[in-house]
C-alpha cells in the first residue's frame, strides 16, 4: 500500500528557487518532541543544494538551515566499489544524509541517547554504523553509547527523553535533536574526509580531526582546574600558546565547554565564561 504524503511548499534558502515536494504522513504524525528536521537533498527543491527546512506537526515551514558541504558525483560513482570489504563515509552520507551524518556523530561524542527508525524494507547494517562511529569517537572520557534501532511498529509506546534524544527516520529524515548547535564541528571533521575516495582513509581523517578537538579539550581540563574562571577569548589564546596550533574559533571554544560539561562536570565546564560576562562581574 502505498504511503500516504503530504505536498509541502519549500523555497531554497540559498537560490530562492521553489519547489513542492511530498512528505509521508507518519513523518510530520510524530508529535513527540514538536518540531520536525527534513532533510532536503539537491534535485529535490533546486538542481545544486541541499538544506534543513523545520516543519511543526501540521506541516507548516517554520525555517531553513543551510548545509554547505559539497559532494562530488566521482564520490557517488565509487561508492559501490568502497563498500565491499568497509562501511563508509558516502554510503552513510546516503543512507542517512549529511545533516543526519553530523547528527549521529554529535550524539555519540556528547554522549546523547540516539534512536533510529527503521523502515519495514530495510537491509542495511546497523552494526556496522556503530562500529564505524564508535571508532572514530572513542575516548578517555566516555563510552559512546551505541545507536538504538527502533521498528516503526514498536515507536508509539516509546518514552523517549526530549532534552537527551536524538530521533532519526531511516529515510534522511530527523524528527528530533536535543540540541540548538548548527554541528559545524562536525561538518568540518566530514567535510575533509570526503575529499579522500579510500574508506578507510576517510575513517582516519575523521578520527584524526575527532583527537585533535580532543587534545585541546584535555588542555582545556588541566586550565580549568586552576582557574575561577576563565573568559572564551583567553581561552583561546592559551590553548594556542600551549600546543602551537591555531586559535580554535568561537564555535570550537562552546563545543569544548558543551563537551566538557556533558561528559566530564557541569561545575568545571561553566567556569567558561563569556568576556561580557567576565566584564559585568567585574563591575
Amino acid at each position: 500500500m502505498e504511503k500516504e504524503t503530504r505536498e509541502i511548499s519549500l523555497t531554497c534558502p540559498i537560490c530562492k528557487k521553489k519547489n513542492t515536494i511530498k512528505i509521508p504522513e507518519k513523518i510530520l504524525g510524530q508529535k513527540k518532541f514538536g518540531s520536525i528536521k527534513i532533510q532536503i537533498p539537491p534535485g529535490a527543491v533546486c538542481p545544486d543544494h541541499q538544506f534543513i527546512v523545520f516543519l511543526d506537526p501540521k506541516g507548516l515551514v517554520r525555517g531553513y538551515e543551510k548545509i554547505d558541504v559539497f559532494m562530488g558525483d566521482e564520490h557517488a560513482e565509487s561508492e559501490q566499489k568502497e563498500m565491499k570489504t568497509e562501511i563508509s563515509v558516502n554510503q552513510l552520507v546516503k543512507q542517512f544524509g549529511l545533516y543526519g551524518l553530523f547528527s549521529l556523530l554529535h550524539s555519540k561524542l556528547f554522549n546523547y541517547h540516539s534512536y533510529i527508525i527503521r523502515e519495514d524494507t530495510s537491509n542495511f547494517d546497523f552494526q556496522k554504523l556503530n562500529e564505524f562511529l564508535n571508532d572514530i569517537s572513542d575516548n578517555d572520557y566516555l563510552n559512546p553509547q551505541d545507536i538504538e534501532i527502533l521498528e516503526e511498529q514498536n515507536y508509539e509506546g516509546l518514552k523517549l527523553d526530549k532534552n537527551n534524544t536524538l530521533l532519526i527516520n531511516e529515510n534522511n529524515n530527523i524528527i528530533h535533536t536535543p540540541w540548538n548547535e548548527k554541528l559545524k564541528l562536525e561538518e568540518e571533521f566530514i567535510r575533509n574526509a570526503l575529499d579522500i575516495l579510500n574508506p578507510n582513509e576517510q575513517k582516519i581523517i575523521i578520527k584524526q580531526n575527532v583527537n585533535s578537538f580532543l587534545k585541546k579539550v584535555k588542555h582545556t581540563i588541566r586550565i580549568l582546574e586552576d582557574v575561577k574562571k576563565i573568559n572564551n577569548q583567553d581561552l583561546t589564546k592559551k590553548i594556542s600558546k600551549d600546543l602551537n596550533l591555531p586559535e580554535p574559533n568561537n564555535n570550537e571554544i562552546e563545543m569544548i565547554k558543551e563537551f566538557v560539561i556533558r561528559n566530564i562536570s557541569k561545575k568545571l565546564g561553566n567556569k567558561i565564561i563569556k568576556r561580557t560576562e567576565a566584564f559585568l562581574g567585574s563591575l
